[in-house]
């Protein structure tokens, strides 16, 4: 495969990304999880059981 083909392949991978993005983006779901704080739960701080 030459070198032009292969950059764009790689062009042609990064719009196919982009375009992901954009339909998630705009998705309601997608806004929704992000808005959902009901079953947020904090961590706690690791435990170090194993100190000597």
């Amino acid at each position: 495969m030459s070198l032009t083909m292969h950059a764009w392949d790689l062009i042609d991978a990064i719009i196919h990304e982009w375009h992901e993005s954009a339909i998630a983006i705009t998705s309601p779901d997608l806004t929704a999880a992000f808005n959902d704080e009901a079953d947020e739960v904090f961590l706690t701080q690791p435990s170090n059981k194993n100190s000597a």
